[in-house]
């Protein structure tokens, strides 16, 4: 008797499914007020994003510090296992209800887990919308640097990548490098080195923030690596993360590049930029020359393509062995790594970046070099 009145209260159980919708309801208000206000106001965007938003990597980012992990990672893991749990328990109770013919439990079940998961949901694209889909629409880092776009001819194209390959054979004479001749960060204080980076940004840039939280490295970077990702900036613990298995030529830069995120300025041109400024004002000769190197690469792209393989031939063959080195090593990584889940994995970022009405999407890394142009008009229009 006690074990048969024990199954029907198991079996009389239900969700109080009113309290979820009231819920569910007030975060869908919410989420889509949010988003129809910094989609409308550039003015809301903006505010927020140099008030609310600087005041939440603050604090988040000062309490997510003390972790020397990325936790990031450590939650990622975590909703994987609590899914395959949930899954495993949904398919029990479904097998259970089957061979007993009672459904009551399994429905409940079923019932509260969607529920839950629409309010996770919910939750993780609000705190999405607040902590990075509105600096889509803050003001643009060139526009608070006054930086006005410019058109630029083909040759000064051509005379960008020169100044480019100057720079870089010049820095390439400080850097340090292994047994096998390829530069290593080997004795260079990557968190201290990159936060100082970003904060000399201010003296020539003062609307760039005055705090950053140190960057994390990805335990599983060698699994990232096989997505094409280098770092990526979350929302979620106000982290900046970074493969620490890819060549050490693009760990600076990829690091700045996140911090830059982090700092306000979502587009990925501009974080480009801004990661090369910032290696280009580090005392590490590491940096500078990460960040120089980076900046070449679309620019050298953007040669071949536009400056015909005569001239482009003629440009690099004045980049120097070292680099030339380097730049093969990063290649031979790479292929290693080419694989159908970069493939997806690329296609879900373009589709991401466009659905924040940026319709250029992952061609928006390579379109550093317009910035690159207008930045250093002056020189190049002489």
């Amino acid at each position: 008797m006690k074990k048969d009145s024990g199954k029907n209260k198991k079996e009389l159980r239900y969700v109080n499914t009113r309290r979820y919708i009231i819920v569910i309801a007030a975060l869908s208000f919410l989420l889509l007020t949010v988003n129809i206000m910094f989609r409308v106001s550039a003015v809301f965007a903006h505010t927020y994003s140099t008030t609310v938003y600087t005041a939440t990597v603050k604090v988040f980012g000062t309490v997510f510090s003390i972790f020397p992990f990325s936790v990031i990672e450590i939650l990622i893991y975590a909703a994987a296992i609590t899914v395959i749990y949930c899954l495993v328990r949904l398919v029990i109770s479904f097998i259970q209800s089957r061979k007993l013919k009672v459904w009551n439990f399994f429905t409940y079940r079923l019932k509260k887990y969607l529920l839950n998961l629409a309010c996770i949901i919910l939750v993780c694209l609000l705190i999405l919308s607040l902590n990075c889909t509105i600096l889509y629409h803050k003001l643009t880092f060139c526009v608070c640097a006054n930086i006005k776009p410019q058109s630029h001819t083909t040759e000064e194209l051509a005379a960008l990548c020169e100044l480019l390959i100057d720079e870089v054979n010049e820095i390439s004479k400080e850097i340090r490098t292994d047994e096998n001749g390829i530069f290593t960060l080997e004795g260079v204080d990557l968190n201290s080195t990159a936060i100082d980076a970003m904060l000399a940004l201010r003296t020539e840039y003062p609307f760039m923030p005055s705090y950053y939280p140190r960057p994390k490295p990805i335990a599983l970077s060698k699994v990232m690596s096989y997505t094409n990702m280098t770092g990526f900036y979350s929302p979620y613990t106000i982290e900046a993360n970074y493969n620490k298995d890819i060549t050490d030529m693009e760990i600076p830069y990829t690091i700045c590049h996140e911090l830059a995120h982090m700092g306000g300025f979502i587009h990925e041109d501009e974080a480009n930029f801004i990661a090369y400024l910032a290696c280009m004002r580090s005392d590490s000769a590491a940096f500078r020359y990460s960040g120089s190197v980076n900046a070449l690469i679309p620019v050298l792209n953007a040669c071949y393509d536009n400056c015909g393989r005569e001239r482009y031939s003629e440009i690099i063959s004045k980049l120097n062995r070292q680099t030339i080195a380097d730049l093969n090593f990063q290649s031979a990584y790479w292929e290693r790594f080419e694989s159908k889940i970069g493939e997806i994995t690329s296609g879900m970022n373009d589709a991401y970046i466009k659905l924040n009405g940026d319709s250029e999407g992952e061609k928006r890394y390579g379109m550093v070099t317009d910035l690159l142009l207008d930045y250093f008009d002056d020189i190049l229009s002489n």
